[in-house]
């Protein structure tokens, strides 16, 4: 049973509070609305978010052709790729790593002082751009949510979209840390809440457990585009210690130099390295509270 209720009004209700959440609640902010995030885990700290290590970014002064990257992604996704929607994702992309640039993200700089931008398997220019130091993005996306004045709630699961006059005009929930009820009421919502990652408990975005989605069906909302799920494997008895690897792959600065315009093949880290990691025993999921992302 819960003992409280919670009840919310505001213009712009935003679930979800990783990099498209914050995104989002900050270009609504920016537009004098009254924002509201809500995150059932910690704003900045969701999801995939806290993983990301670098972004692919379209600049056609970089010598990048539209038609050759929509070609690339069209490849990538067995011609099932949503075109209108890609093109605006490339065209915006450069903006957004502009916003992410002035709100404080550090991305990695060749020795000689300029952007560092390489190359990524089958793409046909060099414009991936890796995040250094590779944690920073959470408290960075945070500091900029916080700094804007959007109100947030955290570790609160919203389970329903509500509905009146034939559309959505808020949500429900409840509290993690306390019996509360909560109830939103906003003119808009907007769902940022990842996709189903079918990841082991243990594995970092395991949180992706498809909550969004399953809200917006309920709701009405036409259900597209899952059918590629997160890729990236990991290990049967540790989950967790694929982002080990890479973290030692990140210190190990492989490799060591990057210039404009050069290809960034990884080389295999050494098989004893992998197997030691992937033996290691049961795995221990990250708690935020034990060890909290800084």
């Amino acid at each position: 049973m819960l003992d409280e209720e919670r009840y919310l009004e505001t213009d712009v209700l935003v679930i979800g509070g990783g990099m498209a959440g914050c995104f989002a609640a900050v270009k609504a902010r920016e537009k004098g609305c009254d924002v509201t995030l809500v995150d059932k885990g910690g704003v900045g700290r969701s999801g995939g978010t806290p993983w990301v290590t670098g972004i692919a970014i379209f600049n056609p002064k970089w010598g990048h052709d539209l038609e050759e990257w929509i070609a690339f992604c069209l490849r990538n996704g067995e011609y099932m790729v949503n075109r209108t929607w890609l093109e605006m994702m490339l065209k915006d992309s450069f903006a957004r790593y502009e916003d992410l640039s002035s709100w404080g993200l550090r991305f990695c700089r060749t020795l000689r002082g300029s952007q560092a931008r390489v190359g990524f398997s089958g793409a046909p220019t060099d414009g991936l751009l890796f995040i250094n130091p590779k944690r920073e993005i959470p408290g960075v996306l945070r500091r900029k949510v916080k700094s804007s004045g959007i109100h947030i709630l955290e570790r609160t699961m919203l389970t329903g979209l509500l509905k009146g006059e034939g559309r959505v005009i808020g949500a429900v929930g409840f509290t993690l840390d306390r019996r509360e009820r909560v109830i939103i009421k906003a003119k808009a919502v907007i769902m940022c809440t990842g996709a189903g990652s079918f990841k082991p408990y243990g594995y970092p975005i395991a949180s992706l457990t498809s909550d969004g989605d399953a809200m917006a069906y309920r709701a009405g909302a036409e259900i597209t585009g899952k059918e590629f799920p997160d890729d990236h494997w990991t290990f049967l008895k540790r989950p967790f210690a694929l982002v080990q690897l890479l973290d030692a792959a990140n210190l190990a600065r492989w490799p060591l130099r990057l210039y404009p315009g050069t290809k960034f093949p990884l080389p295999n880290p050494p098989d004893a390295f992998v197997n030691r990691l992937g033996d290691a025993g049961p795995t221990e999921h990250h708690d935020p509270q034990r060890h909290p992302v800084r």
